[in-house]
């Protein structure tokens, strides 16, 4: 009988074991499938390793105008023109509807000029789609006249993008729009233009 009951006793004991031991490895998987589910996609993997993210930018520089202007690029002695519709390397521009859209390639110094092609109102959207992120600036109800001459001040992403407006005819004092990244502008900055026209000199054609 005593040895019946021993082993009764290990099998009863092996048992449990078995059943602590299910427990344990059970307990293991679920903790290890929360710990995979919890890493972020910017984070490290299971084994400490950094994983890279990839960032899809297009490093443009990209303008959106519309209004009574045509529009004139320069680099290096290459031009476009919104008139001329001609593609340069470093850059193209086109008109869709009453937009004319400039692409370029970001990183160059620019010459942007506009040149007053009527009487109205011009908007303007400049986004920089750089490594640093995209960077926005816009321009509304700018007034041109057919005297109006006007260079865009847009080459670098951290920076802020500038409209130095001039009038041909000489009624009209020179304007200065300015924009911060991220601003939509409505009028010309008053201290910017106090600011240029005391330095007694202005845009000439």
């Amino acid at each position: 009988m005593k040895i019946i009951e021993n082993r009764k006793v290990l099998l009863f004991g092996v048992g449990f074991l078995i059943i602590i031991l299910l427990l344990f490895f059970g307990g293991y998987i679920i903790y290890q499938n929360y710990e995979s589910d919890s890493i972020p996609s910017d984070g490290n993997n299971d084994n400490g390793e950094n994983k890279k993210v990839e960032a899809n930018y297009t490093e443009k520089l990209l303008l959106n105008i519309t209004g009574p202007v045509d529009i004139v690029v320069g680099l290096s002695g290459e031009l476009n023109s919104a008139k001329n519709l001609i593609t340069a390397s470093w850059g193209t521009m086109k008109i869709d509807s009453d937009n004319i859209l400039i692409t370029l390639e970001y990183g160059n110094h620019y010459d942007i000029t506009l040149l007053g092609a009527g009487d109205g109102t011009m908007n303007l959207d400049i986004d920089f789609d750089t490594n640093e992120g995209l960077n926005s600036y816009s321009f509304r109800n700018v007034p041109i006249t057919s005297n109006s001459n006007g260079i865009i001040y847009a080459n670098a992403a951290d920076c802020d993008v500038e409209i130095l407006l001039n009038d041909k005819s000489g009624v009209k004092e020179d304007e200065i729009w300015l924009a911060r990244s991220g601003e939509t502008v409505y009028e010309a900055d008053v201290e910017a233009t106090n600011d240029w026209l005391n330095l007694d000199q202005g845009y000439e054609d």
